[in-house]
């Protein structure tokens, strides 16, 4: 095990290495960033301001993100596997029971992380090919995750409508997050109606 103090002091158990500590600062710089971004849209973000939130000098933070761009890639990167992990749904229950957790555990994460999924959903750094790429590997994890539950067999006629629907799921809480114009149970029970039929024919 490793205790982080700061970022300039990391005490090691006997037969710890280099790279455990390496990855251990780069987890908590992470966690800066998720909050500051969660805060914050990027461009309002200097990288003075994250190298003083984290404790540490610009140059260290270059040192293990290159720039204030590829820290912020890693960020999303960290905060899309945060979300597939939360959003998971329950194993060894149909779609129509398993998709409110699902969908709720969504909701939780845009919620805490407001700013950031913002900034993700509306473009600016956000349109980067990088951060597309992250974006893109969610929704496919989440398709296979939908498929799995609702038991059906993926086909390009399903994949397309799937891929609509969570177009529809992604904007729908972008406006929701920044209007608040229905109580978040209305906007999950709309989001549940909206699951594409074919998807429940087999439940």
């Amino acid at each position: 095990m490793i205790f982080i103090e700061n970022f300039s002091t990391i005490r090691y158990t006997p037969g710890m290495s280099r790279s455990a500590a390496v990855d251990a600062r780069r987890t908590q710089l992470l966690g800066v960033g998720k909050r500051i971004f969660s805060d914050r849209p990027y461009d309002a973000v200097s990288t003075e301001e994250i190298a003083a939130e984290a404790g540490i000098s610009v140059g260290l933070l270059y040192h293990y993100f290159t720039n204030k761009k590829g820290f912020y890639v890693a960020t999303i990167r960290a905060a899309a596997d945060d979300l597939l992990a939360a959003a998971r749904f329950p194993a060894g229950l149909p779609l129509a029971a398993s998709a409110p957790t699902a969908l709720g555990s969504f909701l939780d994460f845009v919620e805490a992380n407001s700013a950031l999924y913002q900034g993700l959903m509306r473009g600016g750094v956000g349109a980067d090919g990088e951060v597309h790429a992250i974006l893109e590997e969610v929704r496919v994890t989440f398709m296979n995750r939908v498929f799995d539950a609702a038991g059906v067999a993926s086909t390009p006629e399903l994949r397309l409508q799937l891929y609509g629907w969570l177009g529809l799921v992604e904007f729908s809480a972008l406006r929701w997050l920044t209007h608040r114009e229905v109580p978040r149970d209305e906007l999950l029970a709309w989001m549940l109606a909206s699951v594409p039929p074919a998807l429940l024919e087999t439940e």
